[in-house]
């Protein structure tokens, strides 16, 4: 069974005469500092005293209490009566607390608060507390598929779901940032995100926290209690560095300590100078393949060393006899070299030869696959480089058609299917190269789950081996990519009902959708990133929050808000970066929005007003960001006198921004902004 609301809707009203004459009345009179209604959980009212909790209600009986500070002791009074005539509970000191009310839900009931000065006798206004507890079922709360905990393999996936018929409002807090369970976005917009869909799927890079509730806006305008629904994720990656070296006659690039996450490798380009040759060693270990330097996964700090040494007095390296390859049958081995009176010293295990390695004195032979590596040594000249060669033996049925599969760009977790024919087969996928650490979810299987740490390109090698040792191998690229593209607009106001919208991306989108109600329309790219879409259906005049979605081939997609404002009367544009706003018939300027002021600097709060709109309406409040867009829509609810107040605090680089508030119904809009100083 769903749990009742009860939405406790508290509204100050002065039952004196002008605001004149209470600032003159009230002059000595003890100051309210806050008032709270304490209903399952306990939360501030907002600045305007309006209340909305979801508690666990048992019955459909709510249990309220009207708590208080004031500035100095005061003796405070609760009434039925407007004219407390009759106080019902009288409590005295600055923290006042009274007795439970009883409220049946569906009903609205009034207690009437009034505060006396101690010391002076004066009184405060009078004010009427309006009750109501509201019976309307509360969607369930939503639900993560990923735990709150530690991870150090990051990215990680999160999805956050609701149940059908709501949607999912979800904002990330921030170091530092209150949570405000009123204003759910209101007071950090920036990083709050009203959904469109029961389902969203994010992003975990870093460290985070991030709460979510489910609302029903097309119906009741209920919400789960936000409380309930948060994720603390922590995020740690551990790093070593690798210090590269070069001696004289050469380079090495990039030549400064790299910062590399664990279990990773890396990569240095190593250039000898003309005559010389290189050699690469130091404790990371690796290999050098041309004038690239792999290292091995990185799981300490370590060095990459590289020496050049002149090819013009140098042995030259040891052949083979036969030449590497896959043979059916054993083979025996000889080694040589065409610079006489050399020695020659080899490995059978693939480590690199030195002068203490087994000393080369007649054919070698080779029973299984083996990777043979030599060097050749004078007295008085400089070391030959490493010969390495590989013998594959595959004495049995054989191994053939190795697929790793087709080549993929994605940004989650994806399956690999790999193929081969033959007796007896075993398999192993390895990472060739890429820029950070792989994981497989089961390296010794043909089909394996697959992930990296770093974006970037990856090569995969699936390696088939037979019941004899055979063996044969397939690579495929894989290219990670985890980051989401964008695209956007400029906001814009016209009295063409089919206008043409164009507009920029970044992070080469495969696709841009437009959605404007339930219609799609599907923008035309270009090769520089721009975009161009045709609205085809006629609009009413209203102002529209155009969703611009962008997708990339990895599946990764992204959302941007941007105003698109028809109007029945001339065309008026007003971009985002403007500071003024248009005029049109979409707007009226009867319904008042204001700011307590109108410069303020960031981490300020300001209180953010409006009037003279419908009573007990949805209004729509949307907020530039500091790129020229708009946050996707807070919705908040009038109270009876057609007002509103919310709460912002200021988290924006120095300018002029603007927000305005649109009537949910009829899509009129009036606009303010304010100034960063």
């Amino acid at each position: 069974m769903k749990k009742i609301r009860s939405e406790i809707v508290l509204l100050l009203v002065f039952i004196f005469g002008t605001s004149l004459f209470l600032q003159s009345a009230l002059a000595a009179a003890p100051v309210i500092l806050s008032l709270r209604a304490v209903s399952g959980v306990t939360s501030n009212l907002d600045s305007s005293n309006n209340y909305t909790t979801t508690p666990s209600l048992s019955a459909s009986t709510e249990l309220v209490i009207i708590a208080l500070d004031t500035d100095v002791p005061s003796v405070c009074s609760l009434s039925s009566d407007s004219g407390m005539a009759s106080p019902e509970t009288t409590v005295s000191t600055t923290s006042h607390s009274f007795s439970a009310i009883s409220v049946s839900a569906g009903s609205t009931t009034h207690r009437y608060l009034q505060c006396m000065d101690t010391a002076t006798s004066t009184n405060t206004a009078i004010y009427d507390l309006v009750i109501f507890v509201d019976d309307a079922p509360v969607p369930d709360i939503p639900v993560a598929d990923l735990v709150a905990g530690t991870y150090n393999d990051p990215p990680k996936t999160v999805t956050i779901t609701s149940e059908v018929g709501t949607v999912i409002d979800y904002r990330f807090i921030l170091a530092g940032q209150d949570f405000d369970e009123i204003n759910f976005c209101g007071v950090y917009p920036d990083n709050c995100v009203q959904d469109d869909d029961n389902s969203v799927t994010l992003t975990i890079s870093a460290t985070q926290t991030i709460r979510a509730r489910a609302c029903d806006y097309a119906g009741s305008l209920n919400c789960s209690d936000p409380t309930l629904a948060e994720w603390a994720y922590v995020i740690t990656s551990t790093t070593f560095t690798v210090t590269p070296s070069a001696g004289a006659n050469g380079t090495i690039s990039p030549s400064t300590a790299q910062t590399i996450n664990s279990g990773s490798t890396t990569t240095f380009t190593v250039t000898p100078s003309s005559g010389y040759t290189a050699t690469v060693g130091g404790t990371c270990g690796g290999s050098l393949v041309g004038t690239t330097y792999t290292t091995n996964a990185i799981t300490a700090n370590c060095t990459v060393s590289a020496t050049f040494a002149s090819t013009e007095n140098q042995v030259v390296a040891p052949t083979t006899s036969p030449a590497a390859g896959t043979y059916s049958s054993a083979q025996s081995v000889t080694l040589s070299s065409t610079t006489d009176g050399d020695t020659i010293y080899y490995t059978t295990d693939g480590s690199t030869p030195t002068t203490s390695s087994a000393l080369y004195s007649g054919a070698i032979s080779i029973s299984s696959t083996t990777t043979l590596k030599a060097i050749a040594v004078k007295s008085g000249m400089t070391d030959s480089t490493v010969m390495s060669s590989l013998f594959t033996i595959s004495t049995g049925t054989g191994v053939a058609n190795v697929s790793a599969g087709a080549d993929k760009t994605v940004g989650a977790p994806t399956t690999l299917i790999g193929l081969a024919t033959g007796t007896g087969l075993t398999y192993e996928w390895t990472k060739q190269s890429g820029p950070g650490a792989i994981t497989f979810g089961s390296s010794t299987s043909a089909t394996t789950t697959v992930s990296a740490t770093v974006d970037g390109t990856y090569v995969l090698r699936l390696t088939a081996t037979d019941g004899s040792d055979g063996t044969a191998y397939d690579d495929m690229t894989l290219i990670w990519d985890s980051a989401p593209p964008t695209a956007t607009f400029d906001s814009f106001g016209t009295t063409d009902t089919t206008p043409q919208l164009a507009g920029t991306s970044t992070g080469s989108p495969v696709s841009v959708n437009l959605y404007i109600g339930s219609a799609t329309y599907t923008a035309t790219l270009s090769s520089d990133g721009t975009w161009t879409a045709g609205i085809t259906s006629a609009l009413t005049p209203n102002a529209y929050n155009v969703r611009v979605r962008a997708f990339d081939l990895a599946g990764n997609y992204n959302d941007n808000y941007v105003v698109l404002t028809i109007s029945s009367g001339t065309s008026t544009t007003t971009t985002t970066t403007s500071t003024s706003s248009s005029s049109s018939s979409s707007e009226n300027n009867s319904k008042k929005i204001k700011n307590t002021s109108k410069f303020v600097k960031g981490g300020d709060t300001i209180v953010q007003t409006g009037k003279r709109f419908p009573k007990n309406a949805k209004v729509l409040l949307f907020y530039q960001n500091s790129n020229g867009s708009y946050n996707a829509p807070q919705m908040i609810k009038t109270d009876d006198d057609g007002k509103f107040s919310i709460k912002y605090v200021v988290k924006k680089t120095p300018g002029v921004y603007n927000w305005f508030a649109q009537d949910y119904n009829s899509g009129t809009r009036s606009w303010s902004k304010y100034r960063v100083k």
